[in-house]
């Protein structure tokens, strides 16, 4: 991904996406291995946790967050993201890039900043 999330903020966002997805039931608890691409980023996945350790950390903060509808762990999402530097950003592929001498292909980061920011 292009933004940078740890671990932590990972499970803690994971478990917000499971709250949005399947509200205030535990029923999907032992499916979350298997979901576990829709909750965490790729990149964390290769470098991160086990399957079961992601489990165990998505549940505990499931557990420890008293949010309990799905509107308001979208808001919870929202402003954990929103805290990053990144947020709000648009970032678009460049197939050629030349930096010097050398060309290769890069991603570029536009943040749009407004007095009313």
């Amino acid at each position: 991904g292009y933004h940078k999330c740890n671990k932590e903020d990972a499970a803690t966002l994971g478990a917000y996406i499971y709250r949005i997805r399947f509200g205030d039931t535990k029923s999907q608890f032992n499916n979350i291995p298997q979901l576990l691409r829709m909750l965490i980023p790729a990149d964390l996945l290769r470098q991160g946790f086990s399957p079961d350790d992601w489990k165990k950390n998505i549940i505990a903060n499931f557990n420890k967050h008293t949010i309990k509808s799905q509107n308001d762990a979208k808001v919870a999402f929202l402003k954990v993201i929103s805290k990053w530097p990144t947020f709000g950003s648009a970032f678009f592929e460049v197939k050629v890039c030349q930096i010097g001498l050398v060309r290769t292909s890069c991603v570029m980061r536009y943040k749009y900043f407004s007095a009313t920011n």
